[in-house]
């Protein structure tokens, strides 16, 4: 069994290739299962692969003052009926974001939140959501940016707070990013997130072919 160390484009996933006879392929394949359903605490904030990632042509444009989307997509328009839902958030580099398990996205009601919690509806009435995702260790430094500027501009652009967890939640090192806002305004931080993700993805990629 043998786990790429790269992420997929535009998710935290990676993958896991098992070789071997049928029946232990079979029992590596239960083996894992099990440790998903066993360990799915670790899985909060997961960002699905998309394959349409791939596929699509064109690409985003630049991160200076805003976001724009590849043609024909349109960004920042999800419909979302419940945190409970199976439905997807959309962004415009065609990449989804889903929201199928609640752990993901729900809001959290935990013993440790204070009783007044965060504000449930912005200003105009939109209803206040809060997602978490990990950022693996070696990625917090590119997100955060020189003296958090990087980070300070995801939130300007998207309208989103975005808090950054001091220490890792497991023994991964990962850390974990607490995204609270509208609906559009987390697809916004979460498109931006990653766009940079990729480039430095990119960057640490191209640096390390030879000329």
């Amino acid at each position: 069994m043998v786990a790429q160390k790269e992420m997929l484009p535009q998710s935290t996933e990676r993958i896991v290739e098992l070789q071997g006879n049928p029946e232990g392929i079979q029992r590596a394949i239960w083996e894992i299962g099990k440790c998903l359903i066993d360990d799915w605490q670790r899985g909060t904030g997961t960002v699905f692969y998309n394959p349409v990632v791939r596929t699509q042509t064109g690409g985003a444009g630049s991160l200076g003052g805003g976001v724009s989307a590849t043609s024909g997509a349109q960004y920042g328009t999800s419909e979302r009926s419940g945190y409970g839902s199976s439905r997807v958030m959309r962004t415009g580099n065609g990449a989804d974001f889903s929201n199928g398990a609640p752990r993901q996205f729900n809001r959290r009601s935990d013993s440790d939140v204070p009783a007044r919690g965060p504000p449930t509806h912005d200003e105009n009435g939109e209803e206040i959501q809060t997602q978490n995702i990990s950022i693996p260790a070696d990625m917090v430094g590119c997100i955060i940016g020189r003296a958090g500027s990087k980070i300070s501009e995801i939130r300007k652009s998207s309208g989103a707070r975005i808090s950054i967890a001091k220490a890792p939640h497991d023994d991964t090192g990962e850390r974990m990013f607490t995204i609270m806002g509208t609906a559009k305004a987390n697809e916004n931080a979460l498109f931006l997130l990653y766009e940079n993700l990729e480039a430095e993805k990119m960057r640490r990629s191209q640096a390390q072919s030879p000329e």
